[in-house]
């Protein structure tokens, strides 16, 4: 498919798009979507997510039946060669703003929790490193790799939910509505940040095999990936309540410490972060790959890996723009909404409008 004699399943697209998610719960994001919903962080979670569904619907149906089935053809279907000249950069730049806040949060959380006496420039090589690594290998060796990180992340909150329900206390979840249900229905939108990694599984859905499934894999992904926050939402406002909860820089991982299942089950979150910095390398891998796929897609360049090393370079700079984490988390939630509307917003457009031009078959 695409230009690639390999192909996966749509199951193996919806098991890599979850693993994108699951990984976002230990971003920045997290902290957004908690200052935003207050003591209803876990219902605006279920609301981002039931909105986003109704985002990726006609998006997934739109790749199904467009011809090439990549998120490159249905914005060509759309708006032509100028709209794919326009629409590339747009979404590397977005997917590139993302991979730098992940690797400043990342390099910065290591090196604080775990290896305080080591360089921070050693922390941020090394993933960065092992990222165009993982990268440049081929779409279906990314997909494919899922399978064997998603275990592993998943298990690894799951077991810091489940760890930490004897310290949580379920008042703490009051008032219900939070700061009240207009306030939740406005804030939606900007929760729906969480799900902006759905603008990478679009970029690799024509490598999806069997073609009639692709839909409910897409559906899939947000509604699975829904669940998973609102439980880790629920569970860090039981545990440190509102507002105490949102001036913690990293809240899962101050959960992960709570966790003690014995004389010879303590401090997991020193296991913890070798999962959280697997699944960190496969979400930045994955960013890198479909930003530079959609500029060698939209200019003609015949090599991925011509376009890694500068954005990576470009990673490397935006992620030192903030000087530091309190500037991080500010750029975080600035870009929230722009980021959101190109990863989710124009997919929908080009959707509609290749629509009405027929280009659909």
């Amino acid at each position: 498919m695409a230009g690639s004699g390999l192909s996966f399943g749509s199951r193996s697209l919806a098991v890599f798009g979850i693993l994108l998610l699951a990984t976002q719960q230990y971003y920045p994001g997290t902290l957004l979507v908690l200052q935003l919903g207050e003591t209803a962080a876990w219902l605006l979670s279920l609301m981002s997510g039931a909105f986003v569904l109704l985002l990726v619907w006609p998006v997934a149906a739109a790749l199904r039946r467009i011809k090439g089935g990549s998120m490159h053809d249905l914005v060509r279907a759309a708006f032509g060669r100028p709209g794919v000249l326009l629409h590339a950069p747009l979404l590397s730049a977005a997917l590139l703003m993302l991979c730098a806040i992940t690797l400043r949060e990342t390099s910065e959380m290591a090196l604080t929790a775990n290896f305080p006496h080591t360089p921070q420039t050693v922390a941020v090589i090394t993933l960065l490193g092992a990222a165009i690594l993982v990268a440049a290998s081929r779409k279906e060796s990314l997909v494919w790799a899922a399978r064997m990180t998603i275990g592993p992340v998943i298990v690894g909150l799951a077991v810091i939910v489940l760890g930490t329900v004897g310290w949580g206390t379920p008042g703490f979840l009051a008032p219900f509505w939070g700061p009240g249900p207009l306030a939740l229905v406005q804030r939606t939108p900007i929760a729906a940040f969480h799900y902006a990694p759905l603008g990478v599984v679009y970029a690799l859905a024509d490598g999806v095999s069997d073609r009639s499934r692709l839909v409910k894999a897409l559906l899939l992904i947000p509604a699975v990936g829904a669940l998973i926050y609102a439980a880790a939402k629920a569970n860090l406002l039981m545990i440190y309540s509102y507002p105490t909860g949102v001036t913690i820089t990293f809240p899962v991982h101050q959960a992960a410490r709570l966790v003690i299942g014995g004389r010879f089950f303590e401090r997991i979150e020193g296991l913890w972060l070798f999962i959280w910095v697997m699944g960190t390398i496969a979400y930045m891998a994955a960013l890198l790959h479909v930003s530079a796929l959609a500029l060698t897609r939209a200019f003609g360049i015949k090599k991925l890996h011509i376009a890694l090393l500068p954005m990576a370079s470009a990673v490397l700079s935006l992620a030192y723009f903030p000087v530091d984490q309190a500037q991080t988390i500010l750029l975080n939630e600035t870009m929230a909404l722009p980021i959101t509307a190109i990863t989710l917003g124009l997919p929908v457009i080009c959707a509609a409008v290749a629509a009405a031009r027929g280009r659909l078959k």
